[in-house]
C-alpha cells in the first residue's frame, strides 16, 4: 500500500485499519517530501522516503520494503534512501529524538526520548468498569486513586469514558481541555514517551497527597478522538511512568465494527475495550439493587471475554450503594445469597455502603472523600479496596488489614434487629432479583 501526498493523517489509525485478522496484512510505504514527516513515520515503523528519488532507486526501495515485510511477522524497518546526489550512508534511519522536536508546535509529541526517568518495572493498570446505570464508577475511580496516593504510590487517573466523562467536574478542575485526547493525538502521530505523557497530565494535590490526572473529553461528541490503537499506546507508556494507572471506563462492551460495514471506522466503545484488554486488575462496580445486580452479573461474562488472555487478570466485583432500604434487612447477606446462586465464578470483594449525603457534600465542594469526610464508612471501605489493589500488585492478595469499624457495627446492628424481631417492612427486594433471573435464565 503506497501513500503519497498529504501524510498528516497517516498514523496508528492507518496501521490499525490495514491489519487483516488471521491473514497477511499489506506492507505500508509512504512518499513524503518533508524530512521531519518521514522521521515521524519511521518512528512508527512505517517505511517512508522522498518522492524525488531516481525511479530505479524508488522501485528498488519498494521491493525492499515488500521483501522485509514478507520475511518478518513483526513488521520491518526500512532503510534510508536519499534522493540522487545526496550523501547516502546505506544504514537504517536514525530514531527520532527529543531534540528533533525543538521549535515544533505544542501538538507535536516528543518521542524516543528519555527526558523522564522510566520505572524499573512496569506499573499496574486498574480498570474501573461498571454496567449502565450510574453504579458509581467515577466516584470509586477517583477515590481509589487518592487512596493509592495516600499510600505513597505514584498514581495517574485517566478518564476514558466516551459517554459521560466527569472526573474533571468531580475534582473541581477547569473543563477547558481534554488531557486524554491530547495524549491520544500525540500517540497517533508518533511513539509518545513517558515524559511527554506526564507533561500532558494535570497534577493535583488532594487530601495531602498528589496524583496526576488525564482529564476526559469535554464533549461526548468527541469520542472518535480516543482511538483504540492510540489509547493502547498511552496506557503502555503510562505504566512506564507511574506505579499505578487507574482508568475510569465507560459502560459499553459491544464491539460495533459491523456498523461500519466495509469502511474502517473508530468504535465508541473502543476506549473501554482497550482499557480492559490492557488491565492487570479490573474492578467491576455494580449496585446492590434489583436492577443493578443483574446487570453486573451478566456483564462479568463479557468482561472475562475481553481481558487479556496473555496475563493473569484479576476481576474483583465491588457492590456499591449497599443499603437495607433497597436490598432488605442484612443487605450483605441478601446480596451474597443471590450472588452465590446466580453470580459468576468471582466472589464479591467489597461492599460500599450507600451514604448519599457524604458523597453529595464531596461533589458539591469538588472534594474527595478523604477531604470531605475522612471517617465516613464509604471512605474507609474504598480505602480497603485500595489495599487489595496494592496487595494484588505486590503479590498474593491477603485479607485487608483495616476493616471499617462503622461497617462492622452496621452488620452487628442488622444482626441484633433480626434477633429482636425487627419492625421494618418485611418485603425483600432480593426476591424480585431471583424472579428476574429465573425468567432470564428460562428465556
Amino acid at each position: 500500500m503506497l501513500v503519497a501526498g498529504d501524510t498528516d493523517g497517516v498514523g496508528r489509525n492507518v496501521l490499525e485499519a490495514v491489519q487483516v485478522p488471521g491473514g497477511r496484512s499489506p506492507a505500508l510505504a509512504v512518499l513524503s517530501d518533508v524530512s521531519s514527516e518521514r522521521e515521524r513515520l519511521e518512528s512508527l515503523g512505517i517505511a517512508a522516503t522522498s518522492p524525488d528519488l531516481d525511479p530505479s532507486k524508488l522501485v528498488a526501495w519498494l521491493s525492499d520494503v515488500v521483501r522485509q515485510h514478507r520475511e518478518s511477522d513483526q513488521g520491518w524497518r526500512s532503510k534510508t534512501v536519499e534522493p540522487a546526489g545526496a550523501e547516502h550512508s546505506g544504514g537504517y534511519a536514525a530514531p527520532w529524538t527529543v531534540e528533533d522536536d525543538a521549535g515544533e508546535s505544542a501538538g507535536t509529541p516528543s518521542t524516543h526520548g528519555n527526558a523522564g526517568q522510566p520505572r524499573q518495572t512496569p506499573g499496574t493498570v486498574t480498570a474501573v468498569w461498571g454496567p449502565i446505570g450510574s453504579p458509581g464508577r467515577t466516584t470509586v475511580a477517583i477515590n481509589l486513586a487518592v487512596e493509592l496516593g495516600l499510600a505513597d504510590e505514584d498514581v495517574v487517573l485517566i478518564d476514558a469514558d466516551t459517554y459521560g466523562a466527569s472526573v474533571a467536574a468531580m475534582l473541581g478542575l477547569l473543563d477547558d481541555s481534554a488531557g486524554i485526547a491530547q495524549a491520544c493525538r500525540a500517540a497517533e502521530r508518533a511513539d509518545i514517551s513517558g515524559a511527554r505523557l506526564k507533561s500532558l497530565a494535570s497534577p493535583i494535590r488532594v487530601a495531602g497527597t498528589r496524583i496526576d490526572v488525564l482529564t476526559g473529553l469535554t464533549r461526548p461528541d468527541r469520542w472518535a478522538e480516543l482511538r483504540a490503537a492510540s489509547l493502547a499506546q498511552v496506557l503502555s507508556r503510562a505504566t512506564d511512568q507511574w506505579s499505578h494507572v487507574v482508568v475510569d471506563c465507560g459502560f459499553g462492551l459491544e464491539e460495533d465494527e459491523e456498523l461500519s460495514f466495509d469502511v474502517p471506522a473508530p468504535q465508541r466503545n473502543g476506549a473501554t475495550l482497550t482499557a480492559l484488554a490492557a488491565a492487570d486488575h479490573v474492578l467491576a462496580i455494580g449496585t446492590g439493587d434489583p436492577v443493578g445486580l443483574p446487570r453486573l452479573i451478566k456483564g462479568l461474562d463479557d468482561v472475562e471475554r475481553l481481558v487479556s488472555a496473555e496475563k493473569s487478570v484479576r476481576i474483583d466485583p465491588v457492590i456499591n450503594k449497599v443499603s437495607a432500604s433497597i436490598s432488605g434487612v442484612g443487605p450483605r447477606a441478601q446480596i451474597r445469597s443471590v450472588w452465590s446462586r446466580y453470580g459468576s465464578q468471582y466472589e464479591v470483594q467489597a461492599f460500599l455502603p450507600h451514604d448519599a449525603k457524604v458523597v453529595s457534600n464531596a461533589l458539591f465542594g469538588g472534594q474527595v472523600l478523604a477531604e470531605a469526610s475522612p471517617k465516613s464508612s464509604i471512605r474507609i471501605a474504598i480505602a480497603g479496596v485500595a489495599e487489595r489493589v496494592r496487595a494484588g500488585a505486590e503479590g498474593p492478595q491477603p485479607e485487608p488489614a483495616s476493616t471499617s469499624a462503622s461497617v462492622l457495627s452496621s452488620e452487628q446492628r442488622d444482626s441484633r434487629r433480626r434477633r429482636r424481631g425487627s419492625t421494618r417492612a418485611t418485603m425483600n427486594p432480593v426476591g424480585r432479583i431471583v424472579n428476574r433471573f429465573s425468567r432470564t435464565k428460562q428465556g
